[in-house]
């Protein structure tokens, strides 16, 4: 039994990092709002998600 579906969140600004995982079929959920502490500030953060098909 495996996973139906993967779950990341990725800062906002990380677009690198947000192309390379829809191009790998990841999908945009909804933003997270202040969702991470980074440098000592409150980031918004993507929700991406795979789901198998």
């Amino acid at each position: 039994m495996g996973a139906e579906a993967i779950a990341m969140d990725p800062r906002v600004n990380n677009e690198r990092a947000i192309s390379c995982y829809e191009k790998c079929g990841f999908k945009k959920v909804k933003i997270l709002k202040k969702h991470e502490l980074h440098e000592g500030k409150l980031e918004d953060c993507w929700m991406v998600e795979y789901k198998q098909l």
